[in-house]
């Protein structure tokens, strides 16, 4: 892990950043709410378990986790989720059903420690209270976001996430280098973002433009305070533009040999 520190209030970030070589790094984070019954939004990646736990125990005692809530099964979301519910015995697992199913298993997802997030519905978690959402783009069908009603903070999984220059605790949407790490992570992420009638895509988008949150907190980008139409202006505009293009083959082995040539690969 890189470092944790406060988005606001009661919520801690637990921060990692993937390399992302010119792009520079993918953020992948993972949110601690404190109060009577804590809450950690995402699990992180498994590669990062032993520094992922010891942020975590930097802030708390993981046994006194109340809830740990997943966006989403991808293990960038939910890489430690068998770490985490035995680190955590006491706590129950939030997530959607399809992402559930997706897991498979049952002594990661025992019926009597999960409760299931759908969207269009809204969870009491001891003093807290989430809108469950579908958010405007996704990797996966069993993505949801939650709305902490207490906070006024959008946890959105993938949407308005990006590739940023260098870790930053915090984001300034009108920056032309967020924009534009945000549009390639998008894009790249959520292919079928382009094909999609833009009028309903609007309508998804609308969903946050709704709750206006004070602050989004995406697991893959900086935290957003006070920027909702921004985010949203910049998330309609992608459905009109080109799809971000991966390097083919033979881009890909001029990739390994700059890399050898730099000695970042061995021969």
């Amino acid at each position: 892990m890189d470092e944790t520190y406060s988005a606001g209030g009661d919520i801690t970030v637990l921060s990692y950043h993937e390399p992302a070589g010119p792009l520079g790094v993918l953020p992948v984070h993972a949110y601690l709410l404190q109060g009577r019954e804590p809450i950690l939004i995402e699990t992180g990646l498994y590669t990062q378990a032993q520094g992922f736990v010891e942020a975590l125990r930097a802030e708390l005692d993981p046994a006194e986790l109340r809830w740990i809530m997943l966006t989403h099964e991808d293990l960038d979301h939910a890489g430690n989720l068998e770490l985490m519910l035995r680190e955590a015995p006491g706590a129950r697992l939030v997530l959607s059903f399809l992402a559930m199913l997706k897991i498979s298993r049952m002594d990661l997802t025992p019926p009597d420690r999960v409760l299931i997030a759908t969207p269009g519905q809204s969870l009491t978690l001891g003093e807290r209270r989430f809108a469950v959402i579908r958010p405007p783009v996704f990797d996966s069908s069993g993505t949801v976001g939650y709305y902490d009603e207490a906070t006024g903070s959008l946890f959105s999984a993938d949407s308005f996430g990006g590739l940023v220059p260098a870790p930053a605790a915090s984001a300034d949407a009108t920056d032309p280098a967020y924009l534009q790490g945000s549009s390639i992570f998008m894009s790249a992420n959520s292919a079928w973002l382009h094909d999609v009638d833009q009028a309903r895509f609007r309508q998804r988008v609308d969903t946050v433009r709704a709750l206006h949150p004070e602050l989004v907190l995406p697991t893959h980008g900086a935290p957003l305070a006070g920027q909702t139409s921004i985010l949203c202006d910049h998330l309609e505009k992608l459905v009109a533009t080109e799809p971000f293009q991966f390097p083919d083959d033979a881009a890909f082995r001029v990739m390994l040999d700059q890399m050898k040539a730099e000695g970042g690969l061995a021969a």
